[in-house]
């Protein structure tokens, strides 16, 4: 039963140790420094691989509603 516990331990450092690398290595740079400076906008273009055209359409939505949710946030906040 004591060598089981120590291989399971074994087993599961080994399998955290190469997720956290994966996971490390394979991040965008562009989606890295988008995270970096905390820009939502950056990011979502970095993530999704967006053309110039998709993200015009998306920012020209966000900037369309961006008075709604603030209307949305002040009730909110009352």
């Amino acid at each position: 039963m004591k060598h089981f516990v120590v291989t399971l331990g074994i087993l599961a450092l080994i399998a955290v140790t190469v997720g956290l690398f994966t996971y490390r290595s394979n991040g965008s740079p562009a989606v890295k420094a988008a995270l970096a400076k905390q820009d939502a906008m950056a990011w979502l273009r970095a993530d999704f691989q967006l053309t110039d055209a998709q993200f015009a359409a998306i920012k020209r939505l966000h900037d369309s509603y961006s008075l709604v949710c603030a209307e949305h946030c002040r009730a909110i906040q009352d």
